[in-house]
């Protein structure tokens, strides 16, 4: 995107090469981050979710098989869009702010305070709550919810992020942290953990 009389105009990359392609994501996160991490984080937890779908589809028979969940696919996406874009940014910049030397113990540090802080404390209720609405559920059912799979969705959630953050604070650059968090969930989505310890 680039300004053209204060308004934003979309210039994508006039070949269609990864080179190209990858350039233009970089151009386009350096002047808009949120946006930007917003836009892939929801394409991703998107293809994620029909990924699941699909494989809970050939799991299934044909009696049980419920078709494709249009709802659910946008509420997982719109949930993972808007914390990775709102929240991960600016806690992976306040992160590095206070701690951009990277050591073992920076590193420990950063993994336990975003684990153990940030993602049972915050993520994990704002996941079934917001999630819980969008799918139709009462702010009470959705709370009800939440405390009976709290613990199962965080201890399932571990086994994945915790060795995804560990890599990800240790090599990953912080301009493509949003960016590696959102690869690790499509994965986390994709077969069916997230959906699966939320319902």
């Amino acid at each position: 995107m680039g300004r053209d009389d204060d308004h934003f105009v979309f210039n994508a990359p006039s070949s269609s090469g990864p080179r190209q392609w990858f350039a233009y994501y970089r151009r386009q996160l350096a002047e808009r981050p949120r946006q930007t991490n917003f836009v892939v984080s929801y394409v991703l937890s998107a293809i994620g979710d029909m990924s699941a779908q699909l494989l809970e589809a050939f799991r299934a028979t044909a009696d049980e098989s419920p078709g494709f969940d249009l709802r659910r696919n946008f509420s997982l996406a719109t949930c993972s869009s808007l914390w990775n874009s709102v929240v991960l940014c600016s806690w992976f910049a306040m992160l590095d702010r206070y701690m951009p030397v990277r050591t073992w113990k920076t590193i420990l540090m950063k993994l336990g305070a975003s684990q153990i802080l940030l993602n049972s404390i915050v993520y994990v209720p704002y996941f079934f709550m917001l999630h819980g609405i969008l799918m139709g559920q009462a702010i009470d059912e959705a709370w009800n919810h939440l405390c009976d799979k709290h613990l199962e969705m965080l201890t399932r959630a571990w086994c994945v992020f915790i060795p995804g953050y560990f890599l990800m604070f240790a090599v990953v650059p912080l301009d493509y942290q949003v960016l590696w968090i959102s690869v690790v969930s499509l994965f986390w989505t994709g077969n069916g953990r997230c959906y699966t310890s939320c319902n």
